[in-house]
């Protein structure tokens, strides 16, 4: 336990000290803190280790993420973009890691070493505002967060999976359903944007044009 929160503090502190000095923003005026590892979910919590390790004042919010493996920096951005439609004038710190400490599997299974090759020691962090004095120094704008929720269907729930092998080792098992899932995932929602830039580009319509285009929430009539 301890070497994990070693390896979260080693790569995620210094994202966050990092991006406070690159902004100016002091870790007192950040209002939500909000975390994101699918495996590595301790207590206190990682939302709670980095408002004691920075300092942060008695009204910051926190939020820890667990268990929603590779969407969960989508959700954790889309959670952070409600939270600043509630609160105006306001800060949220979004930090996603994935542990490798606490989460490498030492058995056989060929399903779930894979996960051994795909991650490494990681860390991100990512400050959004909605304040107005940030809008002309803001390096994105949150257009659209495409969110498909699969959990009811069996075959998209056991695609990745927490569990044991035969000799009771404790790994995650990525089966090969997983790409299917995904593109059934992206193709009700993302594949509108796709559909609207394409036809964009095919008629060599200009940029500002095609963000336009892009922005749209809902179907097109």
């Amino acid at each position: 336990m301890e070497a994990a929160r070693f390896e979260f503090a080693t790569t995620c502190y210094s994202c966050i000290q990092e991006l406070l000095e690159k902004t100016g923003v002091r870790a007192g005026q950040i209002n939500f803190v909000i975390t994101n590892s699918s495996l590595f979910n301790p207590t206190p919590s990682l939302s709670a280790s980095i408002m004691n390790q920075f300092g942060m004042g008695k009204r910051t919010k926190g939020y820890s993420l667990g268990g929603m493996g590779c969407s969960a920096g989508v959700i954790a951005i889309d959670l952070a973009r409600e939270m600043l439609e509630l609160y105006p004038n306001s800060y949220a710190l979004v930090v996603s890691h994935e542990n490798i400490t606490n989460a490498f599997y030492t058995g056989r299974d060929p399903s779930m070493l894979l996960i051994n090759c795909l991650f490494r020691a990681n860390g991100c962090a990512v400050l959004l505002s909605n304040k107005r004095r940030d809008a002309g120094r803001s390096k994105y704008w949150i257009k659209n967060i495409v969110r498909t929720n699969l959990a009811r269907d069996d075959t998209a729930f056991n695609c990745v999976i927490q569990t044991e092998d035969e000799q009771g080792v404790v790994g995650v098992r990525l089966n090969k359903d997983i790409v299917q899932v995904w593109i059934f995932a992206d193709r009700p929602t993302g594949s509108l944007y796709v559909v609207i830039f394409c036809s964009c580009c095919n008629s060599r319509i200009g940029r500002s044009a095609c963000v336009t285009a892009l922005s749209l929430q809902g179907p097109l009539a």
